[in-house]
């Protein structure tokens, strides 16, 4: 028996039937092309993809995206893909629909990972005749300046080399059809909330969204979403996915038009346990064992 999260009933916020727009698999598309971009790589296995980056060892450059799999495939699957992942000494998340088979659920819970108590939400906004215009406090690119800011929150001091010059090299020299573009919302004396804005093949998504302390639970995120949609209509983009990690959407972000385009449901190794695979036969030591970080 798990403690499983029921997902909420419809509201205000869930994308309206019928609605046009990009599907989730093309959001998925382009955040696996933002790790691309920052150095790291994706693999896709018969059943979902591994999203790899062996030099940021965070959940937000390193996790599994299970698709549908076949009866036949599960274990294989799990097994490949966190076999994968710990010969790299990194601990992956997974992330789940909301219609994945029970069995997937209770092949990760043996294995020790835990479900997150709240799910991941992937927002959208998209052009809405008749909706008012979006107001709220200005939202602008960092200055080269300022990019510390998002080094220090993206990462903790042994990542700060490898964010620094994964993100130079992406912002410099974008492939084709590609921006990565840093961005602010900005108080009075200087950046409060800053994440990526990034465009891939005429989508746009906004990443790593973080809020400096002292400036946090006074709605800057928000703005930074609001501000970043109109600079991605600014850029000849008419969608905006953001990814938040919460059951239910802010109230300044249903007002401007996001919608709940896809909940995911997501589970952890905890740093506390190392992984067990118990084989057939007699008992034996774990086949894989990662490594127990610190909690940060």
């Amino acid at each position: 028996m798990s403690d499983r999260h029921v997902p909420p009933g419809p509201t205000g916020s869930d994308w309206p039937a019928g609605a046009s727009g990009p599907d989730p698999l093309s959001w998925a598309e382009e955040e696996r092309a933002l790790v691309c971009a920052l150095g790291g790589y994706a693999l896709q296995l018969s059943g979902g993809w591994l999203v790899t980056h062996e030099r940021l060892p965070g959940s937000r450059f390193n996790f599994i995206d299970i698709g549908p799999v076949a009866p036949a495939r599960r274990t294989a699957f799990l097994e490949r893909a966190l076999d994968h992942y710990f010969q790299r000494a990194l601990r992956p998340v997974v992330r789940l629909r909301p219609t994945a088979p029970s069995e997937i659920i209770e092949a990760l819970e043996r294995l020790g990972f835990r479900e997150r108590p709240v799910p991941q939400q992937l927002l959208v906004c998209g052009p809405e005749p008749g909706r008012p215009p979006e107001s709220g406090r200005p939202v602008r690119a960092l200055t080269p300046g300022e990019l510390p800011l998002l080094h220090r929150l993206w990462g903790g001091f042994r990542e700060l080399p490898e964010i620094r010059a994964s993100l130079d090299v992406a912002i410099a020299a974008p492939a084709r059809d590609e921006e990565v573009i840093p961005v602010a919302a900005a108080a009075e004396d200087g950046p409060a909330s800053v994440g990526i804005l990034h465009g891939w093949n005429g989508l746009w998504g906004l990443h790593g969204v973080a809020t400096l302390p002292g400036h946090r639970g006074n709605g800057w995120a928000s703005d930074l979403a609001i501000g970043s949609s109109r600079l991605a209509r600014d850029h000849g983009g008419n969608w905006l996915g953001l990814r938040l990690d919460s059951d239910r959407v802010p109230s300044g972000l249903s007002r401007a038009g996001f919608r709940v385009r896809e909940p995911y449901r997501v589970f952890d190794l905890p740093h506390d346990r190392a992984l067990e695979i118990p084989p057939a036969g007699p008992p034996q030591p774990p086949r894989w064992r990662p490594p127990r970080a610190p909690p940060r």
